[in-house]
């Protein structure tokens, strides 16, 4: 299941475990979303044009334990950060890149409590747009379209990681980039967080679901793209019932056409 992913990919992708690589790109839940393995896939194949020495751990990717953690699993999660860390040093993972925002605050925040530190924890966008900076990526097929962004809570509020995205977005040609009436330290959550992405809560009639303010928000702001950083995100938006003619795509998709 977890390479799924990868038969529509059009790039080579490494297997860690028996190739030596500098970065680990761990997939987590995007592999097993639908509308989300689109963005890895869309960052495997910029890692790829930049050159990086990136590789998966293929089907012997488990979970990093916070989406436990965040149900209240923690036997669960302790369990799930053992097996990673015994598999990590395994094959001498030390830097490692992530696509949930949720990963990256795990592996961040949570592994040193456990004895594993890595020399690298980063998410996709902050890797990304260091690849812009240096030279790496370089977008240049216009996309004249008005697009927002998002903001992740954990990536933004826990972390204050609100320019690499933006930067990413304003350097691709064509772009008029717009905020969302509520962003960064301000932002509203996607709805998914706290768990709530795996199960449904019964509602009222008269509540309005979280991710349907945000679009009304970016119809709002004229927006035709809302861009985002989270798998969670990408999922619950997409899931609003008043998206209409709004896309929504990770940004790293979104530079992925402009560098095609």
């Amino acid at each position: 299941m977890k390479v799924k992913w990868e038969d529509e990919c059009t790039v080579p992708v490494r297997d860690f475990t028996k190739e030596k690589c500098e970065y680990l790109l761990f997939m987590g839940d995007a592999a097993f979303i639908d509308e989300t393995k689109s963005t890895i896939r869309s960052v495997a194949e910029l890692l790829h044009k930049a050159g990086v020495n990136y590789g998966t751990l293929k089907e012997k990717e488990i979970d990093s334990g916070g989406t436990a953690r965040e149900l209240g699993e923690y036997g669960l999660f302790g369990e799930l950060v053992e097996k990673n860390i015994k598999t990590f040093k395994e094959y001498g993972v030390r830097k490692v890149i992530t696509l949930s925002p949720h990963d990256y605050h795990t592996f961040l925040t949570y592994y040193p409590k456990f004895g594993f530190k890595f020399e690298e924890v980063l998410h996709h966008t902050q890797f990304l747009n260091k690849l812009i900076n240096e030279g790496k990526i370089k977008p240049s097929g216009r996309i004249d379209k008005i697009v927002t962004f998002h903001d992740s809570c954990i990536l933004g509020r826990y972390y204050n990681k609100f320019e690499p995205p933006r930067e990413i977005i304003k350097s691709i040609p064509g772009v008029r980039f717009v905020e969302l009436k509520q962003n960064q330290i301000f932002s509203l959550c996607c709805g998914g967080g706290g768990g709530r992405m795996w199960y449904d809560v019964p509602e009222e009639k008269i509540k309005v679901r979280v991710s349907d303010i945000r679009v009304s928000q970016a119809r709002d702001a004229k927006a035709e793209i809302i861009t985002t950083a989270c798998p969670y995100c990408k999922s619950m938006l997409l899931a609003s019932e008043n998206l209409e003619e709004i896309k929504v795509e990770d940004v790293a998709e979104l530079l992925l056409k402009s560098t095609l």
